[in-house]
């Protein structure tokens, strides 16, 4: 029997843990090849998946990653990845509410961007 996603492919930043892990070794299971993000070298999502790293952080990696999505020409993009730095609202900091809102909202954007410049 066919798999649903059968021949697509599916790319899942911050799939090597949490939501999207499941979310990437549910898209393998019904016949996706996918791909995760972590920020390791060397890291791995679920079996089966391949694996870049790629640091949201950073304007280099987040590019090169582009231009590689375009070669890729997924069908599907899980824009998952996320920072979790952890500290009481009083010790908040600028800066860092900077960093995570580029690395979760506007990076994933030229992701999805560049993803559809087939």
């Amino acid at each position: 029997m066919a798999r649903a996603l059968s021949g697509r492919t599916a790319v899942v930043t911050g799939g090597t843990r949490g939501i999207g892990h499941a979310t990437a070794a549910r898209l393998l299971a019904e016949g996706a090849q996918v791909i995760v993000t972590g920020t390791k070298p060397g890291g791995q999502g679920p079996a089966g998946c391949g694996y870049r790293a790629v640091d949201f952080t950073d304007l280099g990696s987040v590019s090169g990653f582009c231009s590689e999505l375009a070669g890729i020409a997924p069908d599907i993009l899980v824009n998952n990845a996320g920072i979790n730095r952890i500290a009481p609202f009083a010790e908040s900091i600028l800066p860092t509410s900077r960093v995570s809102n580029r690395s979760m909202s506007r990076r994933p954007f030229f992701c999805a961007r560049r993803s559809c410049l087939r």
